[in-house]
């Protein structure tokens, strides 16, 4: 495991000083915890795993599994005007898209923190083509570089360097290992990394990037006919 690192185009992280900050528009599937309880308690035992280890974890509200990065230019470089157009594509793209479940699981330790693997595959991936296919028709092909490999959802990002197999032992020892994620709604979001100093038990000090985001659109997926509420 390493230190985890934004990676968006044309904006290098080499340099920066503790408070720089990077942005960008991504589309996330969200999970309703509400709904899907045992998602939540399996979180919650991965965070417990994952606190001797040098990994910030996301609270509720920032669990996610990404669907595209809108990645040509800052976030803050989008006017209202296009925004609004983002959005009536990625409405008319995800019309009649009906909700559907994954598996969320078993938690993963990666190279840049830990993940819940999600399975089956077709329907989230139907959904990025979707969601690609909106964001190239506003914003073109440049826009969307995204590749996070198989579908997941982040449980936290490492700020520093760690031998990552006894994170991965422990993560694997969670019982039950798996738990059902409702893939009902999809949201625009305003996506913000912050390079923070976090407090590390082996060199004192060590810089991090904290990740936020904020809510600009939901589109919940509906049956084909029925209307679909927008927030």
């Amino acid at each position: 495991m390493k230190r985890f690192e934004p990676q968006l185009p044309g904006r290098p992280v080499d340099g920066l000083l503790a408070g720089a900050t990077l942005s960008a528009l991504h589309v996330y599937a969200v999970p309703d915890l509400a709904l899907d309880t045992d998602l939540g308690t399996l979180v919650e035992a991965c965070r417990r795993v994952m606190e001797p280890f040098p990994i910030l974890s996301l609270h509720d509200g920032l669990l996610h599994i990404t669907l595209e990065v809108v990645a040509d230019v800052p976030s803050e470089a989008v006017s209202a005007a296009e925004r609004a157009d983002l959005i009536a594509a990625l409405e008319t793209s995800l019309a009649d898209t009906p909700p559907f479940t994954v598996l969320a699981g078993s938690p993963v330790a990666s190279k840049a923190g830990a993940f819940l693997d999600c399975w089956p595959d077709d329907g989230l991936t139907s959904l990025h083509q979707k969601v690609r296919s909106a964001v190239q028709a506003v914003r073109g092909p440049g826009a969307v570089v995204y590749s996070g490999g198989r579908p997941h959802c982040g449980l936290g990002y490492s700020y520093a360097a760690a031998d990552s197999d006894p994170l991965q032992s422990a993560l694997r020892a969670i019982s039950p290992s798996h738990a059902e994620f409702t893939v009902n709604q999809v949201v625009l979001v305003d996506v913000t990394f912050t390079l923070t100093e976090t407090a590390s038990p082996a060199e004192g000090t060590q810089p991090a990037w904290d990740f936020d985001f904020t809510p600009l659109h939901t589109i919940a997926l509906s049956e084909p006919g029925t209307p679909v509420p927008h927030f």
